[in-house]
């Protein structure tokens, strides 16, 4: 039998262990990724109600890739030309079923609840509140290590459409009017009670 010194076993548990987290660091955890994914979500529709409440996308970038964010600006300002604004908030968020398909590329489904209104910008009348529940799916984008939401579909709701709500707009709502962002940048929206936006023709 043989008999290790103090710091040959020293030596061992050390080897031992730089050889586990050598092993842990080649790929991330599921689980981890799932947190990292989720908490990007989150960020991201945190940022995305209160740009439609603001009307200003600007920081939604901080958590988007450009297109993404161009999509959810165009949105924004097709409802700011109909003369309306939207107030939602998330009430819950689960994701699961993360997965990396690539080094730079992840998706994952998360199931959530909104309660959201349309509130007209000329007078602040606002429709009655409703609740919406979705099953996402979202696509993240790795850049400078850091993941964005560059896509999302929705494979579920549990109401087919909003027109009902949207009845009073002056334009309808899946018509975008105006410019887009010149390469991926957002800009401030103006404020359409004094003054509309440039058209593009």
């Amino acid at each position: 039998m043989v008999t290790l010194t103090t710091n040959e076993q020293v030596q061992k548990i050390i080897l031992y262990a730089t050889l586990l987290l050598s092993l842990a660091s080649c790929k991330p955890p599921e689980n981890n990724l799932q947190q990292e994914l989720q908490e990007t979500i989150n960020t991201y529709n945190g940022l995305l109600a209160d740009g439609y409440r603001r009307m200003d996308m600007n920081h939604l970038i901080q958590v988007a890739t450009p297109q993404r964010a161009r999509a959810a600006y165009h949105h924004m300002s097709s409802l700011g030309e109909g003369g309306v604004k939207m107030n939602s908030t998330q009430l819950t968020s689960d994701c699961s079923q993360a997965k990396q398909t690539s080094p730079d590329k992840a998706e994952t489904i998360c199931k959530e609840q909104w309660k959201y209104q349309y509130q007209a910008i000329e007078n602040n009348n606002s429709t009655p509140p409703i609740s919406i529940k979705y099953t996402v799916r979202y696509t993240l984008a790795k850049k400078k290590n850091k993941w964005l939401v560059a896509n999302l579909a929705i494979l579920y709701s549990d109401r087919n459409s909003d027109a009902d709500q949207l009845s009073f707009l002056k334009r309808p709502a899946n018509i975008p009017i105006g410019s887009a962002p010149a390469n991926g940048e957002l800009s401030p929206i103006i404020d359409h009670q004094t003054q509309q936006p440039n058209q593009q023709h």
